[in-house]
Parts: structure tokens; C-alpha cells; sequence
């Protein structure tokens, strides 16, 4: 197998592969650098990069839409009654 299969069959796995240097780095998709896995040998790639997409847990779903924070003023106002309040709401939450 080479480096471009290996690359495929581990990303199909949630293990990413990647080479600089002569140093082939695998990790888990949205791994930190702690969990990160250093070899020379393509072989010890394909093994210890089987064995990391083996012994994974479930991801959690990265995709669960939380509710929007509602600024402290919108809420105020919304349980006081209908107010005409026009604005933009930032990121931060604050109303402009």
C-alpha cells in the first residue's frame, strides 16, 4: 500500500495522516498535539494508525445547534412586554 492509499483508508477511519520532512504525523480528527503519533515507517503508519481508529470512542456531535444566548436587555424587555426595540445583536451578545 502506499502513502496515498494508507491516507485514504486511515481518513475513512477519523485518523488523519499527513507527511513533512520524512516524518509521517497521524492524529485523530481534531486531535490536539498530545495525541498525536510520530513514525519514519509507512507500515508503522498503516499498524499504529489502524490501532488509533480502532480503540477511538464515538465522536461527539460536533453539529448539535445550541440555542442563542439571548442578551440580558432582550430578555428583560420580552418579559416586561412588547417593546419596540430595533438593533443588531453581536456576537458578544450586546445590542447595537
Amino acid at each position: 500500500m502506499n502513502y496515498r492509499e494508507a491516507q485514504e483508508r486511515l481518513r475513512a477511519m477519523g485518523i488523519l495522516m499527513s507527511k513533512r520532512d520524512g516524518r509521517i504525523r497521524l492524529n485523530y480528527s481534531g486531535g490536539s498535539e498530545e495525541t498525536a503519533y510520530y513514525t519514519q515507517d509507512l507500515e508503522d503508519a498503516i499498524d499504529a494508525g489502524g490501532r488509533m481508529g480502532r480503540s477511538r470512542q464515538p465522536m461527539p456531535n460536533w453539529f448539535t445547534v445550541k440555542p442563542p444566548r439571548v442578551p440580558q436587555e432582550l430578555d428583560e424587555a420580552a418579559s416586561s412586554g412588547p417593546v419596540g426595540i430595533r438593533g443588531r445583536v453581536m456576537a458578544d451578545g450586546t445590542l447595537r
